[in-house]
């Protein structure tokens, strides 16, 4: 029986008549030839944004580590649940009884956390430093008349579950700047920052030389050794809620003040501190201890601090890449839509959230920012995600949301391969994994959503990420 070609084409399956009809395939086959890739897991997935005509689809469905492309289901998601306009807030006040007559407080000063991820934050303009922060709320009290405080400085952190961390982040991360924990008192990024001087030979041990901010209760184990390579490979290990870190690897031989960034411990506990440091500066003295309570406190209000809008700062998350800022969104669509903050109340919400918009059920969420190895997700899933987040009221904001080439995490992108907004996309990146979703112009001004995930390369992470930034490229030269 003789079959025909259209026959023989929907025999196969209607990819390999789409494929028959333009040249992307070839550009496919190169990009799974090359050494750097060999015996990885590739998922590819172009469709037309317009009509959602599927251009290419090789190895669309295979679930794979995400890494921080994943921060665009989030941050999307978001937008829509909570609202560009949406503001954390930051209460403060106090309970008890205010003696007019000479300012004491017979009671405690109360700090409400609200999940604020940009409280102190120096990675979002506009926002007041550590300093400013505490001393606005010093300013504020001792203008209520208050002169002393005989109780406690209480922080109510009862809006969002007690050490809600996610439980699949590894080890090596958790103790590291990209691994702070999200609280719901939040403050100056959870960070830490350590200097060191390093010898001038190789393999001798690295001198810590200072901290900031320096927390009394917590100790530092030093196991740095310097080394040849030009490259910060030093590891921070230790719990979010333990009084010790061990630092292990190597920093470049040969360096004066070189800086490494460390998670802080109980970001609360040191909130409080500063706050009382700072209220003491201004004359108010506190005589009772500094109390953490994951119970509601009530209090007489006296003020808020309040955020910039979401929209800014899902802009600088999808820009830097910062995980602390995406699990804070997760735990607040929870509170905003269940009453208390949870990760995994936050992330069922997300997952239904798409699944109802149509974007499939190929999708597993272990946090926000895409940090877990156990978070999966299939390109098609990842696209078509993108594709309906642009259809929402705020879908302009989103997309604009996203770095265009040479910007943010997108550096290594020529704004000549790629010029004005042909190209926005959130990149991903972790250990032999390597990512990116967002949308694409075609030369001919056929407007694209893509998703691309590779996982257990066994090239170097700069030749996969320069074999994926070839392929968006032919792949916008041919449509």
């Amino acid at each position: 029986m003789k079959m025909g070609f259209l026959s023989f084409a929907l025999l196969l399956g209607w990819p390999f008549l789409m494929w028959a009809q333009h040249p992307v395939p070839g550009v496919v086959k190169v990009f799974h030839e090359d050494r750097a890739l060999a015996g990885a897991s590739v998922g590819i997935y172009v469709s037309d944004l317009a009509s959602g005509r599927i251009l290419v689809a090789d190895g669309a469905d295979l679930l794979l580590a995400p890494a921080s492309t994943l921060k665009t289901v989030t941050t999307a998601a978001a937008l829509e649940l909570l609202g560009p306009g949406y503001r954390f807030k930051t209460l403060y006040g106090y309970r008890g009884q205010l003696k007019a007559a000479d300012g004491e407080l017979e009671g405690d000063l109360v700090v409400r956390g609200g999940g604020d991820p940009t409280l102190g934050s120096a990675e979002i303009g506009g926002v007041a430093s550590p300093q400013a922060v505490a001393d606005a709320i010093a300013a504020r009290v001792k203008a209520a008349g208050i002169a002393s405080v005989r109780g406690d400085l209480v922080l109510d952190l009862s809006a969002w579950q007690e050490a809600d961390l996610p439980g699949s982040w590894a080890w090596e991360d958790v103790g590291n700047y990209y691994g702070a924990a999200p609280s719901a008192l939040t403050f100056a990024d959870n960070l830490i920052t350590l200097w060191f001087d390093t010898p001038a030979k190789s393999g001798e041990a690295v001198i810590m030389t200072g901290c900031a901010p320096v927390l009394p209760w917590l100790s530092w184990q030093n196991e740095l050794t310097s080394s040849a390579v030009n490259r910060d490979l030093a590891y921070v290990y230790g719990s979010p809620w333990g009084e010790k870190r061990v630092i292990r690897g190597t920093l470049p031989a040969g360096r004066k003040g070189f800086s490494v960034k460390a998670s802080m411990p109980e970001p609360p506990r040191w909130f409080g501190e500063f706050l009382r440091s700072r209220l003491n500066a201004a004359g108010i003295a506190i005589s009772g201890n500094l109390s953490l309570s994951a119970l509601p406190v009530s209090l007489t209000p006296l003020d808020s601090l309040v955020s910039p809008p979401l929209q800014e700062i899902i802009r600088e998350i999808n820009h830097k890449s910062i995980n602390l800022f995406t699990e804070h969104l997760v735990m607040q669509i929870a509170l905003a839509k269940s009453g208390r903050g949870s990760l995994s109340e936050g992330l069922r919400i997300i997952s239904a959230f798409w699944n109802e918009k149509g974007a499939g059920d190929a999708l597993f969420m272990e946090d926000g920012s895409g940090l877990s190895r156990y978070n999966a997700v299939s390109a098609r899933f990842l696209a078509k995600a993108l594709a309906l987040a642009v259809k929402t009221p705020a879908g302009e904001i989103f997309r604009n949301s996203l770095p265009t080439a040479g910007n943010g995490t997108l550096t290594g992108f020529s704004a000549v391969a790629f010029p004005g907004e042909t190209l926005r996309c959130k990149s991903g990146s972790m250990e032999r994994v390597r990512g990116y979703a967002g949308y694409l112009t075609g030369t001919s001004g056929m407007k694209m959503v893509f998703a691309v995930l590779v996982n257990n390369y066994p090239g170097t992470s700069a030749e996969v990420t320069s074999k994926i930034r070839d392929l968006l490229t032919d792949i916008r030269n041919k449509y």
